[in-house]
């Protein structure tokens, strides 16, 4: 069987990466961060398969993106004036909030189903208890 190999695609996993890190940590503005995840994920299964410090980049990344957002993932304005009259679609946010954790625990998932070692169990916790 013959295997396509993908050798750009560490960059368009970088561009991926960069939206995520630009979206805002106090709350969820959008599904950027959920959707260019959920792109990663389908970048797991190609060869050539990521090195060590690639797949680092890509959880401490997406994991940053994570743990860093308030935990039901919206933060209400309490400054006086223009912010506070802002009004806070929550069903949206807590719809796009857990979309954004499943594809991250898929993400994860992924990464461990195609790289499964003592070395991949170390990274992500060594990712996660940072």
């Amino acid at each position: 069987q013959k295997v396509y190999k993908f050798e750009t695609k560490m960059e368009y996993v970088n561009h991926l990466l960069t939206y995520i890190k630009t979206e805002p940590l106090n709350e969820i503005h959008s599904d950027i961060r959920s959707a260019a995840i959920h792109a990663i994920r389908h970048f797991v299964p190609l060869e050539p398969i990521f090195t060590d410090s690639e797949m680092q980049a890509i959880l401490t990344t997406t994991t940053d993106a994570l743990l860093g957002l308030p935990v039901d993932g919206i933060l209400i304005p309490t400054k006086k004036g223009k912010d506070s009259q802002r009004t806070v679609n929550v069903e949206n946010t807590l719809t796009i909030f857990n979309a954004t954790i499943d594809n991250y625990n898929d993400l994860c998932v992924d990464l461990l189903k195609r790289f499964f070692s003592d070395s991949t169990l170390t990274e992500i916790y060594k990712v996660l208890s940072s």
